[in-house]
């Protein structure tokens, strides 16, 4: 590997940890809240936000966009797209 992709991977890998690091702050701001998440498959999914570790989020009382009810929704972090603070 030449010396300016190991820079590039690197730094890649560093602002990794930045997001991460923020977005976990940000989620246990929003624990017990609810949150609506854009997950890959274009789903949307509105919900209190139960529980969550570095790769999983756990919802409670879910409805999704057509407003089918569920009890929990358990989605990978790297599957959500975005995500709103409902309340």
């Amino acid at each position: 590997m030449l010396d300016n992709e190991k820079q590039y991977v690197y730094k890649a890998e560093v602002k990794k940890k930045i997001m991460n690091k923020l977005m976990l702050e940000k989620l246990q701001e929003y624990v017990g809240h609810t949150i609506s998440v854009l997950v890959e498959g274009g789903e949307v999914f509105t919900g209190k936000l139960k529980l969550f570790d570095d790769d999983i989020l756990v919802f409670e009382d879910i409805i999704d966009s057509r407003g089918n009810k569920g009890i929990e929704l358990m989605v990978t972090a790297n599957n959500v797209l975005w995500m709103i603070l409902e309340d």
